[in-house]
């Protein structure tokens, strides 16, 4: 998905904590599992991002499985331009893995002419 947050916690976190983000003084409630956390939806996710693009501090915050406070410090010096490298990076990947339109008339695909197709030759 494009824009989607995808946090990597330092640890596990607890089963039934909650996991906050904070960017300087605005906080969101992520949805988690295990050491990963993500946005609750696509408005929270073009939020965070719009506020990494120009926030100083973010802030993770949960507690453990064994229920130690955990606390993951980011600046966010840089965000912007990192953000802006991924969604170049992103595009150029999905334009490289998409394949050629297909012609409106096609003969069933072979292995070979599979092949030759997601190379981009016709067949």
């Amino acid at each position: 998905m494009r824009g989607q947050l995808h946090i990597r916690l330092s640890r596990e976190k607890r089963e039934g904590s909650a996991v906050l983000l904070t960017i300087d003084d605005r906080t969101w409630q992520l949805v988690a599992s295990g050491n990963n956390a993500w946005a609750a939806d696509r408005r929270a996710d073009a939020e965070i991002v719009a506020a990494m693009r120009t926030g100083i501090d973010m802030t993770v915050a949960t507690r453990s499985d064994r229920g130690a406070r955990v606390r993951d410090y980011y600046r966010l010096r840089g965000a912007a331009t990192a953000v802006d490298a991924a969604a170049i990076a992103c595009a150029a990947r999905r334009r490289r893995s998409t394949p050629p339109p297909s012609p409106a008339r096609r003969a069933e695909p072979t292995a070979i002419g599979s092949a030759l197709a997601e190379h981009g030759s016709a067949y």
